[in-house]
């Protein structure tokens, strides 16, 4: 809670992101750059591992550059293994709000610029098993107060936004959000009804 992590630059990471917050409050990451990412996502925003929640103080990433990051993880041995976005937001285990992403640079990502994925009972993988509470917590997840502002996505290998998996539950703020050269498309938009998208002033390309 209230952490201050900056001026940080990390490469190559394996099997692991860049920065990652899990739960908490108050805790800033800034001024860092994220370097070609193997399997994982540069910036992950997850409820998982039975955190503390998030909020009510602000979870801020701020002035940070995601440079060919996303990658590969989870079913890699199958035909549809997980294409994990530069920038993830994920409903593992319950709601993710109370989140500020402003002034980050995502550049030649793997695949989609930033994601949006869900969880819950309709997604369970054949043969795993989870507590019901946690299945129910993720079933009536949502994103609340979560705010992008000034995210430039340039070159994504996928799309520059993507839900997955009934992600687009709750609603997300998106100002100056800008996708360049998409090679799949701008958005895709999956179950996620148009009222998930509260979009302000300069977004483009998607």
């Amino acid at each position: 809670m209230n952490n201050v992590f900056r001026n940080n630059t990390v490469q190559m990471p394996w099997r692991a992101n860049c920065f990652a917050a899990y739960g908490g409050a108050g805790n800033v990451f800034k001024d860092s750059v994220c370097e070609d990412v193997l399997t994982y996502p540069g910036i992950l925003i997850d409820n998982e591992f039975s955190p503390y929640p998030f909020g009510p103080g602000t979870t801020t990433f701020s002035n940070i550059a995601l440079i060919r990051a996303g990658g590969p993880m989870f079913n890699e041995n199958t035909g549809n293994p997980w294409q994990h976005g530069a920038l993830k937001f994920y409903l593992r285990e319950g709601d993710v709000n109370d989140v500020l992403v402003e002034n980050v640079d995502i550049i030649d990502p793997t695949y989609s610029g930033i994601e949006f994925r869900g969880f819950g009972s309709a997604f369970v993988p054949p043969g795993e098993k989870f507590h019901p509470d946690l299945l129910r917590d993720a079933d009536n997840a949502k994103f609340r107060n979560i705010r992008l502002k000034n995210i430039r996505i340039t070159n994504p290998g996928r799309y520059g936004i993507e839900v997955l998996d009934n992600g687009g539950r709750g609603a997300v703020n998106f100002d100056g959000v800008v996708v360049t050269n998409p090679a799949l498309g701008g958005l895709k938009q999956d179950n996620a009804p148009n009222s998930f998208f509260i979009r302000g002033t300069g977004n483009a390309g998607w």
